[in-house]
């Protein structure tokens, strides 16, 4: 048996959460919109994962956060070594190419799209809109 606090904090903690979690569906939906696209790769990745309280938002590609935020000048990356042209030929087997690196290079500076960021900034004077909805929604 519950006391009547306990029921109204429950109904709070389930208002809350599906609140973010619709904010969080259009932030996402936001980041997709904004996302810089090259092969679509980056945008493909995106996820929304819900956990307890809330969900989350999580762009897969190693260089999704170089995309988010950018690259100092100077940064030294590493190159492992790699085949570079050629193609699959009959039988499922490489033709032509070559092998290259491992090798290092220094980074020029790059500025990020601030994609994601972009969407929170838009999206958060909203929550108090979607959770005063969820809070009558429940109260009804």
């Amino acid at each position: 048996m519950s006391t009547r606090f306990g029921a109204v904090e429950r109904k709070l903690n389930i208002a809350i959460t599906r609140a973010v979690r619709e904010m969080t569906n259009a932030i996402f939906m936001k980041s997709q919109a904004n996302c810089p696209v090259q092969s679509g790769d980056l945008r493909d990745s995106g996820r929304i994962t819900n956990i307890t309280g809330g969900a989350k938002i999580r762009y897969t590609k190693k260089y999704s956060a170089r995309r988010e935020y950018g690259m100092p000048a100077g940064r030294v990356i590493k190159v492992r070594r790699h085949r570079v042209g050629g193609f699959v030929g009959p039988m499922n087997r490489r033709v032509g190419g070559h092998m290259r690196g491992p090798f290092s290079y220094k980074s020029s500076k790059e500025e990020g799209s601030h994609f994601l960021e972009r969407a929170v900034k838009e999206e958060t004077p909203t929550l108090s809109r979607r959770l005063t909805r969820h809070l009558r929604m429940l109260s009804k």
